[in-house]
């Protein structure tokens, strides 16, 4: 199927019955946004970021456009955004809005997804890295409102290509055998009311037009 929501086509896997499809969705800034904390001395290491991030943002937004925003604006141009910030905000929201932010991203990528297929997202299920921060997940959680389940393991893209190997290997080995079964480490429930997400997500949008859309520098009048 071709997305009608700005997500790209792309090949999902190709076994010995064809190649199947799937709409797909970047976000050009997620691991990356963990660096600039890092560079930016917020927190030490990526291990850190659920000891740092406040409890609340405080009202901080962060659009992550770091490298420009993907899929579905298409705006190499765009700027992030750290908007919201006051005399109480410190680190630990600054750190938070950022989790927030990536998980906002996300949440605009999934729904997309359940627009192009004509079938709302029951769970969502992840893997990498960044599915370490107890924090980040929560926040996807609430945002999307639905569970997230967690991988057991960091690499499941790695396994998956390992996966396709054994099928070529082994003409008698059935996909599901190569799989195998799995179940999430850890499910996060949202905690956060419908209400609440559809706010938070109302607000991070408003923040994403502002990176595309800039408002013009102030003119200085000529003396």
């Amino acid at each position: 199927m071709h997305s009608t929501s700005g997500l790209t086509t792309s090949v999902a896997w190709s076994l010995r019955t064809g190649a199947k499809y799937c709409v797909d969705g970047q976000v050009y800034t997620a691991a990356s946004a963990i660096r600039w904390l890092t560079d930016l001395g917020l927190i030490g290491a990526a291990p850190e970021l659920d000891e740092v991030a406040a409890a609340d943002s405080g009202g901080v937004q962060f659009v992550p456009a770091l490298a420009g925003l993907a899929a579905p604006w298409w705006k190499s141009e765009a700027t992030a955004a750290l908007v919201g910030l006051r005399l109480s905000s410190g680190r630990g929201e600054i750190v938070r809005a950022v989790l927030e932010g990536v998980a906002a991203n996300v949440a605009e990528l999934v729904s997309l997804v359940a627009t192009d297929t004509g079938a709302p997202v029951q769970r969502l299920r992840v893997d990498g890295g960044l599915t370490r921060s107890k924090v980040l997940m929560q926040a996807q959680a609430d945002l999307l409102q639905v569970p997230v389940d967690v991988y057991p393991s960091a690499h499941a893209t790695a396994l998956g290509a390992a996966a396709l190997a054994r099928l070529a290997l082994d003409s008698s080995l059935s996909v599901q055998s190569a799989v195998g079964e799995w179940d999430p480490v850890h499910t996060y429930l949202p905690q956060w009311t419908p209400d609440r997400a559809a706010t938070a997500r109302a607000e991070w949008r408003a923040a994403v037009d502002r990176s595309i859309s800039p408002s013009p520098a102030a003119e200085v009048p000529s003396e």
